[in-house]
């Protein structure tokens, strides 16, 4: 009961807050004469279809029929105009546990044969034969032998994010208390080691992976500064254990066998429409529909929720909708949101009709791992952001949404904080000059084959939508031009 009134107050407290800084606030989505958004159930199937198409890396099979199932749904919600944009993507292609590192000793005789996995700068297939040793510290001797290096991955706490939030939704005040493996290999303190090390010209490296699941299936690079002369594969903790093994006390060589192909092939950006008989300014719902494997959380989640807006949405009569809606799911996010920047670069009419982007990604479950390189669900949403355009209608529009559903460890960054702008696929928006709403996070199994269906939060689904929904009501009225002007 007390929970009940405190409810009641702060819903209260909210509303008063947002008039005072000229924020219309709402009727709730679900009542009022509105239609109630899409069930966690219903958004679940849709990302339970979509991992079963298998993995779907930029050009991939699974990929292109990922694009067939979301042009079938967007057209059976009522969507118009549903259509297939064609973008050219790199197809980077292996096959996982093709690839392998064997010690010999002297014979290569398959007795310890472990399975790595290459980085995107592998592209062709080929099999080397060298001196297998540990990297020391030192670059000198390295010379065209493969080299193990121990490579801890990062840590990553988003609490630290706080700091440079607008405000911050955490009535837990739990925030603070999430680390975990950034699986950003980049962020890692050995990335700049490998640059060091391909200056000494090997062979081959090794990247035996710590602090980390045990698992080579990690999608990315080190480095920028890789290309195909030298391969770099990554090793899981369990691998890294045998290798240092094997190297203690003896200096075998090894032979290592990688497999991958790269060429250029289109790829489609899923297009479509709902006017309204009101204006023909657009709100514009996006996100992606490649992953780096199986990619539940990213971005089978995204998908998911730009399918819930457009479900809701078509529920809602064109002389009601506030806006004319938009939606794209864009192909090529991984080779730096090639779709995103194809979709702004072919439609910049529609561009300068668009009063917002709202552009959805990785809602998730927060996983950390133990000591025995074993995932550990810690049973609570992963803490995420909004890159928010800094106008005052859309961050309080924003926060009094998160407020009212609840949407706990919440967290709204300006983009202007990038210099770059936001990194997230709403970039390509955001330096077209559209206001942004880009929901994003960084789980510890975002870019590896652990993203599997037990990281989805039927929760952040669920409650994420009605943010987004109630969001989008209460800017009716606005035009692109009255929020760009609104933006500090």
């Amino acid at each position: 009961m007390h929970r009940l009134l405190f409810g009641l107050l702060l819903t209260l407290v909210v509303a008063c807050a947002g008039s005072e800084a000229g924020t219309p606030t709402p009727p709730s989505p679900d009542g009022g004469g509105k239609p109630p958004a899409p069930s966690p159930a219903e958004m679940r199937r849709w990302i339970e279809d979509i991992v079963a198409e298998g993995i779907r890396r930029p050009g991939y099979p699974a990929d292109a029929r990922v694009e067939q199932r979301i042009r079938d749904w967007l057209t059976g919600f009522g969507v118009e105009d549903v259509r297939l944009e064609p973008v050219t993507v790199t197809r980077w292609m292996t096959v996982e546990g093709a690839s392998s590192v064997e010690v010999c000793r002297p014979a290569c005789d398959g007795s310890l044969k472990l399975t790595v996995f290459p980085t995107l700068a592998v592209a062709a297939p080929r099999t080397i034969d060298a001196p297998l040793v540990r990297y020391d510290g030192s670059t000198a001797g390295l010379a065209g032998k493969i080299v193990v290096l121990d490579y801890p991955m990062a840590r990553f706490v988003p609490g630290a994010l706080a700091d440079q939030s607008l405000w911050v939704h955490d009535p837990d005040a739990d925030l603070s208390s999430t680390s975990h493996p950034n699986s950003r290999p980049q962020t890692s303190k050995a990335a700049s080691t490998v640059v060091a090390i391909l200056r000494a010209r090997p062979a081959a490296i090794v990247c035996a992976l710590d602090d980390f699941f045990d698992t080579p299936y990690v999608y990315g690079v080190p480095s920028l500064l890789l290309n195909d002369s030298i391969p770099v594969v990554y090793a899981s903790p369990s691998a890294r254990t045998a290798l240092l093994q094997a190297l203690a006390g003896s200096a075998p060589s090894a032979r290592l066998t990688v497999v991958a192909t790269s060429e250029e092939v289109f790829a489609h950006n899923v297009v479509g429409r709902l006017r309204s008989d009101k204006t023909t300014d657009i709100v514009l719902f996006g996100s992606h529909h490649d992953g780096p494997f199986f990619g539940a959380t990213e971005d089978a989640a995204g998908v998911s929720l730009v399918l819930a807006q457009a479900r809701y949405w078509s529920q809602v009569p064109a002389s009601q909708r506030p806006f004319e809606f938009r939606f794209v799911l864009t192909a090529g996010h991984l080779l730096r949101s090639r779709g995103a920047e194809a979709w702004v670069t072919a439609h910049p009419d529609l561009a300068a009709k668009t009063v917002l982007n709202v552009h959805l990604e990785t809602p998730a479950q927060e996983y950390d791992v133990n000591s025995q390189n074993a995932p550990v669900n810690r049973n609570r949403i992963e803490p995420h952001w909004f890159y928010v355009s800094n106008a005052p209608v859309l961050v309080n529009g924003l926060k009094g949404a998160v407020q009212r559903v609840d949407y706990r460890r919440t967290m709204a960054i300006d983009p202007k904080a990038f210099p770059d702008g936001p990194p997230s696929d709403a970039k390509a928006f955001f330096s077209a000059g559209i206001p942004i709403l880009s929901h994003i996070s960084n789980p510890a199994y975002y870019l590896t084959i652990e993203d599997k269906l037990d990281k989805v939060s039927d929760k952040a689904n669920e409650e994420l939508s009605r943010v987004v929904i109630d969001v989008v009501w209460g800017l009716a009225g606005q035009t692109p031009a009255s929020l760009r002007a609104a933006v500090r």
